[in-house]
C-alpha cells in the first residue's frame, strides 16, 4: 500500500503539472466569475444608481479578474519568469471552511486533469535546483 501512496504522489511532486492546473482552473475561474459580475454591473440600473456602491463593486472585481489573469499567465509562462513566481505566490489557499470548497472546486478537478494529461504524455516543467537536492 506504501508504494501504491508513493508511486501516486509522485504523479503530483515530479514536476509541476499540478501546480499548473491548479493555477489554469484557479485563474479561469476567478476571471470567467469576475466577467460575469462586470456584465451585471454594466447592465444592471439599480447598480448605477449608488455611486459609491457602484465604484465599490467596480473596484473588487477588477481586483479578482486582474488576480485571475496573473493566474492564468502563470499556468502558461516559462518556470523561470517572473509571473510565475508571482503566480505561485498568490495561489488560493484556504483556512477552516474555505479549505472544502477549494478542494473541491480547484485541487480535486486539477488532481484529475493532471493524471488525464499524464496519460496523454504531457509533462510539467522540472526545476534544475530541485532536481540537484533530490539527487544528494
Amino acid at each position: 500500500m506504501k508504494q501504491f501512496w508513493r508511486r501516486f504522489l509522485d504523479l503530483f511532486l515530479r514536476d509541476d503539472l499540478f501546480l499548473r492546473t491548479v493555477l489554469f482552473i484557479a485563474g479561469g475561474a476567478l476571471v470567467w466569475g469576475s466577467s460575469f459580475v462586470i456584465l451585471e454591473l454594466m447592465t444592471d440600473p439599480e447598480l448605477r444608481s449608488s455611486v459609491w456602491l457602484a465604484a465599490l463593486m467596480w473596484v473588487l472585481v477588477l481586483a479578482f479578474f486582474a488576480w485571475g489573469s496573473v493566474l492564468l499567465c502563470g499556468a502558461l509562462a516559462p518556470m523561470r519568469s517572473r509571473i510565475y513566481r508571482a503566480a505561485v505566490r498568490v495561489v488560493p489557499d484556504g483556512y477552516g471552511e474555505e479549505v472544502l470548497v477549494l478542494l473541491v472546486i480547484v485541487f480535486f478537478p486539477a488532481a484529475v486533469l493532471t493524471m488525464l494529461l499524464r496519460l496523454c504524455g504531457l509533462r510539467g516543467s522540472v526545476d534544475p535546483a530541485k532536481l540537484s537536492n533530490q539527487s544528494k
